[in-house]
């Protein structure tokens, strides 16, 4: 989930729902998109079905669904995540998505 709209590439604003978050309030989606992230080799990968949810105050990565689409995720001792399509896509404690569009 990203608030951010500029982000996403394909954005279908008739896509709309509701998602609930941890404090158990429900937040508006406002479309469904796709996210183009660049991996370490320069070369890209697309995260499919990003909802846009503007009332978020940070971006959600869903490592249950990232491993559902066939990426691999790795979590080190040391608090770090580790994202991986075919090759390492990012690396970070906070795990920073830098994106392209």
């Amino acid at each position: 989930m990203t608030y951010n709209k500029n982000w996403l590439m394909n954005l279908d604003e008739s896509k709309k729902s509701k998602v609930r978050i941890a404090d158990n309030n429900t937040l508006k989606v406002k479309g469904i998109g796709s996210v183009k992230i660049k991996r370490k080799n320069e070369l890209y990968a697309k995260l499919k079905n990003v909802l846009l949810v503007p009332e978020m105050k940070c971006n959600l990565l869903s490592v249950g669904q990232l491993t559902e689409k066939g990426f691999t995720v790795m979590m080190g001792s040391n608090g770090q995540m580790e994202v991986y399509d075919q090759g390492l896509l990012r690396r970070g404690r906070d795990f920073a998505m830098f994106v392209f569009y």
